[in-house]
């Protein structure tokens, strides 16, 4: 058994525990204050078994603080696994967790904000109410927005590789009797679909 797999089974995993973790970076409420997560690194040759570590700390979205964001599908609330956070094993969906795992691995460490874990999911603090609306913010103020729909495949790779060689623009051009008035889209879509493509360890190039 590895050392970041003993963490897991020794970790403490209760509601309780949970609630202590948040507590310890609370947060006031109607404030531009938001949790984050500082993920240890993945070790490249590591396996599957390898378990996400992190802890969560507390940033100011008014002092432009450095941090990344993710966007993902959450997918079956059924199948979870656990993160160990600031010693708490903290379960999430199967999609979190690959996501949060493979780009630790690729990127060595981030800091990154993801909802489900950063927001206190209990309903009865009410946390949710004031922490939902700043998500324009946050994905507006993130240095970089990781997109994640899922492990990939070679269909996946393919359809990417078609959308980053512009293969997109076959979608969005005007005609040509109308304003032009796409294109504020088309230049968010092709940076988005060039971001990912690049950055998204859930593509991996296929050689």
């Amino acid at each position: 058994m590895t050392v970041a797999t003993l963490a897991v089974v020794q970790g403490k995993h209760d509601s309780q525990s949970k609630q202590t973790m948040y507590e310890g970076h609370g947060l006031r409420p109607n404030s531009n204050l938001i949790r984050v997560l500082d993920v240890q690194p993945v070790p490249k040759d590591a396996t599957e078994d390898t378990p996400v570590e992190c802890s969560l700390r507390v940033i100011n979205l008014d002092r432009n603080p450095k941090f990344t964001a993710l966007s993902y599908v959450w997918g079956d609330p059924n199948h979870k696994r656990s993160i160990v956070c600031d010693g708490t094993l903290v379960e999430v969906t199967k999609n979190c967790y690959s996501a949060l795992w493979h780009l630790s691995k690729k990127l060595q460490g981030l800091i990154i904000w993801v909802d489900a874990i950063c927001i206190d999911q209990n309903d009865k603090n009410k946390e949710k109410e004031w922490q939902i609306p700043l998500m324009g913010e946050i994905y507006t103020k993130a240095r970089q927005v990781y997109v994640w729909l899922g492990e990939g495949d070679e269909t996946s790779d393919k359809v990417m590789a078609y959308l980053s060689s512009g293969g997109l623009r076959a979608y969005i051009e005007p005609m040509p009797e109308e304003p032009p008035r796409c294109r504020i889209y088309a230049a968010a879509l092709r940076s988005l679909t060039r971001a990912s493509f690049e950055y998204s360890p859930s593509l991996p190039s296929r050689k």
